[in-house]
């Protein structure tokens, strides 16, 4: 099956028309080998999620008392109209006249349900409004062979510049960002991978094999001597342990986000040589000079979080994307001040 049928069949499945169960099935399998499909069902899977929409109660209350004092006026019109004509005064102005053409086009019943009719009218239409900002909001880009399609999105805030982003790779920055309280969480560098502590080892860890050699201090400490430090890696690749000076083993993990449910992998080649360093770009990309991450990297949509995701021009997050400064603490970015980059957890 290919891709444009499996996108069909899902987004009528996720509209509850009625499918072929062996199309339906045959669309599911083909997710699980095609990334942007499988993108595109978890992307249907959360739109179950986004909350009916709802318009503000002052705005309605506002409007139906626009249209209260509409539908008073209509009848106020009306009836004077009617007195005038009971009293054989002629109608000689043009709003007089006007004033008439209403009375006759409008029945006396139809004014008191004016109120009801406008305000329901503007609870629809407000109720459309949010929702498809919502909509928008859930679905951010999509991308289609070589073609980009945009919608706007506010880029998130940034008070970064070209000259910050090359300030912030290095030690000496990252001490006066120490003094500010914006310290980087326990990271060490495997392979251009990002690890981060878990905590201490009392005993060697058994069923590990070598995995390289991690140069770090180990410490947090400015003056602490740089060593290299063998690392052994667990058997599903998950766990990274390192013998610290005292003889116990310090154990990480990696650094991951997901997009589309499929994970990536926290990458910089940042010299981090000691506790406290933030990560940067891979040298192969130059700083953004704009907050929405030109010239470098163009918006694509969102990962599982919710994060805005940014790719390389003509770039797909397949290869790899790259999350913009200054997320929450909680976030696997962990608040950087640097964009990030992240690849494909293979």
């Amino acid at each position: 099956m290919d891709c444009l049928r499996a996108a069909e069949i899902l987004s009528a499945a996720h509209d509850g028309e009625r499918t072929d169960a062996v199309e339906l099935a045959e669309a599911h399998e083909h997710c699980a080998v095609c990334a942007e499909c499988f993108a595109l069902e978890a992307t249907l899977l959360r739109l179950d999620a986004v909350p009916a929409p709802a318009p503000p109660d002052e705005l309605v209350e506002r409007l139906v008392v626009m249209s209260a004092q509409a539908a008073a006026d209509i009848r106020e019109s009306a009836l004077a109209e009617r007195v005038l004509a009971d009293s054989g005064i002629a109608l000689t102005s043009p709003s007089d006249e006007a004033g008439a053409r209403r009375a006759r086009l409008l029945p006396e019943w139809w004014a008191p349900r004016f109120t009801a009719f406008a305000a329901a009218a503007v609870v629809m239409v407000v109720a459309l409004g949010v929702g498809a900002a919502g909509l928008i909001g859930t679905l951010g880009s999509q991308r289609t062979g070589d073609t980009v399609v945009f919608e706007t999105v506010e880029a998130p805030a940034t008070d970064r510049t070209a000259d910050d982003s090359a300030a912030l790779s290095s030690p000496s920055a990252e001490a006066d960002r120490a003094a500010t309280g914006q310290v980087a969480p326990s990271y060490v560098s495997l392979d251009s991978v990002i690890w981060h502590l878990d905590g201490t080892a009392i005993t060697a860890p058994s069923l590990v094999t070598t995995a390289g050699v991690v140069a770090s201090s180990l410490s947090t400490a400015d003056t602490a001597v740089t060593k290299s430090h063998t690392a052994f890696v667990s058997s599903d690749g998950a766990t990274l342990w390192i013998e610290g000076d005292d003889g116990s083993y310090l154990q990480f993990s990696r650094v991951t986000r997901t997009l589309g449910l499929s994970p990536y992998v926290l990458t910089s080649d940042t010299p981090l040589v000691r506790f406290g360093i933030w990560p940067g770009l891979p040298g192969r990309f130059g700083p953004p000079a704009s907050d929405d991450g030109s010239p470098t990297f163009a918006y694509y949509g969102f990962d599982d979080l919710g994060r805005s995701v940014y790719v390389p021009v003509s770039g797909l997050p397949t290869d790899g994307f790259a999350i913009a400064p200054g997320t929450p603490a909680d976030d696997p970015a962990a608040g950087n001040p640097n964009w990030t980059w992240w690849e494909p957890l293979r």
